[in-house]
């Protein structure tokens, strides 16, 4: 602080990350004097959590986690975990660059055919680049190609969360991602997701149920669109659905705005009917209505 003459923390952390980048630069030519991936992974971690909204800050840090991703000899010593992690990175620092995650994603895909990831990489990945699917789908960044290797990632990683060791949070994250993605071709998949939480409720946030709806919603509205008949598909997610809503339901009283609005839009997505269970919600947000953003 007193050498740099910081007299704030957005400016030092601004400072550190100059020297970062600095020192990247200067042993392009040495790479067993440079960052190792875990050393990188601290320094990005840090950064996004101190300073998620700053982009004037993240930026050299994300100008340094692409000039690392670039190099073929730094993505190689990556664990699948720190691979992960440079992913989650990417999405929480809202920084897309096709080449870096092509490489990431192929990376992580030449490690699942060595051994299946565990169930936290395998979450963690598809949340992230779901999200930065679809945050580049709407500015125009996006292409076929990178849509082949995404899907395929969800292909093939699926297989790692066919696990009851899931954390409450990486249970309601995949569901998620499987919606936002619209990826339905493993339902198995899906269903045993779903399956998980509504097992023990009792374990998950509000927020988490509500999300938890909010995905069967989405992929049962994908589904609908199929030419199978829609009864039997219905039927399938019957018993997951009510369990979510009852749930819902009981803490009306919890639910935040979001949770309210996201829960009457699955609601509609489903066509649910049950009025009295319905109102509940309906009420809630009649409480918060002036709290409601447009």
């Amino acid at each position: 602080f007193e050498d740099w003459k910081c007299d704030n923390h957005p400016d030092l952390v601004r400072q550190l990350a100059s020297h970062f980048l600095a020192s990247l630069r200067s042993c392009n030519d040495v790479p067993g004097d440079c960052v190792t991936p875990t050393q990188a992974n601290a320094i990005l971690r840090g950064s996004v959590l101190l300073h998620r909204r700053d982009e004037a800050t993240l930026e050299p840090f994300c100008r340094a986690a692409l000039e690392l991703l670039y190099r073929d000899e730094f993505v190689e010593e990556s664990s699948a975990l720190e691979l992960a992690n440079f992913l989650w990175f990417l999405n929480n620092a809202r920084s897309f660059d096709a080449d870096a995650i092509d490489k990431v994603c192929t990376s992580l895909l030449n490690l699942q055919t060595e051994q299946p990831l565990s169930p936290q990489v395998a979450c963690r990945s598809l949340r992230s680049v779901t999200e930065i699917m679809s945050r580049a789908q709407q500015s125009h960044e996006w292409s076929a190609e990178l849509h082949a290797i995404i899907f395929r990632l969800f292909h093939e990683l699926g297989e790692s969360l066919l696990s009851s060791r899931m954390t409450p949070s990486e249970v309601s994250s995949c569901l998620v991602s499987y919606a936002k993605a619209a990826y339905t071709q493993d339902m198995g998949i899906f269903d045993h997701l779903a399956s998980l939480m509504t097992r023990d409720l009792g374990q998950y946030s509000t927020r988490q149920v509500v999300d938890g709806l909010w995905a069967c919603a989405k992929v049962f509205s994908f589904e609908k669109s199929n030419p199978a008949d829609i009864s039997d598909l219905y039927s399938s997610y019957f018993t997951y659905i009510g369990k979510l809503v009852v749930e819902i339901v009981e803490r009306a009283e919890n639910l935040s705005t979001k949770d309210t609005a996201r829960t009457l839009y699955a609601l509609g997505l489903l066509e649910y009917r049950n009025e009295d269970r319905v109102s509940v919600i309906a009420q809630r947000a009649k409480e918060q209505s002036e709290h409601f953003s447009g």
